[in-house]
């Protein structure tokens, strides 16, 4: 089977509406090592991307996600460390700092800032602020349709049990999973 490619590319994206949303982690994605060149200097860094569902829905019916790449690090100058702390809305204690698993994200619901960007002549939903629920507010589901990234190539064998589902319930401080 041909996979053809083309210049054009990147199809009819629509991205996210700016402003503040309620959003939930539906995924987290491990990237493994990625290389990238930055002021001439190459390096290798292990690289996540975070997946997050909004309220909002797209003309289709299904939410819009918005995502972040980060190095996969909780040094005190990484950006992953800093939005998450912000997302909970407390710092990591040395222990967590010691070994935490990226995968307690899923499910766990926000308040993420999507600010648009323009870059090559096309708008792009860029994540400015990750903020916790306020208390009491209901946690947005994952939508039931919804594959995890490292499922959908045996999606097809069995697409039900590979969605993720989460309850809807209210939000107190001590639920944050994370």
């Amino acid at each position: 089977m041909a996979i053809n490619v083309s210049a054009g590319g990147g199809g009819d994206y629509s991205p996210a509406p700016a402003g503040v949303h309620q959003a939930v982690c539906c995924d987290v994605v491990d990237l493994g090592i990625v290389e990238s060149e930055w002021q001439g200097q190459k390096k290798s860094a292990h690289k996540v991307r975070i997946i997050w569902q909004l309220a909002e829905l797209m003309e289709d019916g299904r939410p819009f996600t918005v995502s972040s790449r980060y190095t996969a690090s909780l040094h005190e100058k990484a950006r992953l460390r800093a939005d998450l702390q912000s997302w909970r809305g407390r710092a990591f204690t040395a222990e967590e700092l010691q070994q935490f698993d990226l995968e307690k994200l899923i499910g766990a619901g926000c308040l993420i800032n999507v600010m648009h960007t323009s870059r090559n002549g096309k708008t792009y939903a860029d994540i400015a602020a990750i903020m916790p629920l306020a208390a009491r507010t209901p946690k947005l589901p994952i939508s039931a349709g919804y594959v995890r990234v490292k499922d959908r190539q045996t999606a097809d064998a069995n697409p039900v049990a590979q969605t993720v589902d989460a309850p809807v319930e209210d939000v107190n401080a001590d639920d944050i999973p994370f």
